[in-house]
């Protein structure tokens, strides 16, 4: 029969798994890029850009006035295709092919100045839900260990200081998974105890 954490102990496992959220923040926010530095990124900057502007596409007068069929493709940076409204197509203009998600909260946060805590911000609680899904599947030290390992992963940190979806899409399937872990754990139990 497996041992259980006490009262003090939880929230002992707690403080840790909030030290290593905090720590996730720290270092998404300490050496965070938030510049380009590839497509995907670029794309994810600049449709957050256009939409703390309230537009969606980028005018290229050089591929307006090219003269050889199809130019927009040869002024279209990766990460962007042409427009395919016809009005914008004349003009040339691009527009980002990333998924509007993360751009719309970078966008929000851009208005108020604070587009630098949005990915470290997501990260954090990416940690947190980790140990949340961990307590809830073996206990609040399987929680903690979860989040202090997620914290310390190579690929998480290396993502956390990207301006990139990637950890707010683990962080947006977190719930989904707390939640279903729930039932898991009651058929666990009742496992346990067919087999007592």
């Amino acid at each position: 029969m497996p041992m259980e954490v006490r009262p003090r102990g939880a929230t002992a496992c707690a403080a840790v798994a909030i030290a290593a959220a905090l720590a996730a923040f720290a270092v998404g926010l300490r050496w965070g890029t938030f510049a380009a530095g590839g497509s995907d990124s670029s794309c994810y900057m600049n449709e957050a850009r256009l939409f703390s502007r309230f537009t969606t596409h980028i005018e290229q007068p050089l591929a307006a006035s090219a003269p050889w069929p199809r130019a927009a493709w040869t002024f279209t940076p990766a990460g962007h295709l042409p427009s395919p409204a016809p009005w914008a197509a004349a003009r040339g203009a691009i527009v980002p092919m990333c998924p509007p998600g993360l751009p719309i909260v970078m966008a929000i946060a851009r208005w108020i100045r604070a587009e630098r805590f949005v990915v470290p911000l997501f990260g954090a609680l990416a940690v947190w839900l980790t140990f949340v899904l961990g307590r809830r599947i073996d206990g609040a030290s399987t929680g903690a260990a979860a989040a202090v390992l997620a914290t310390c992963s190579p690929i998480f940190l290396y993502q956390l200081v990207q301006p990139m979806t990637d950890v707010p899409a683990r962080r947006g399937g977190s719930p989904s998974r707390c939640s279903r872990s729930r039932n898991g754990r009651s058929r666990l139990a009742s496992r346990r105890r067919w087999r007592s």
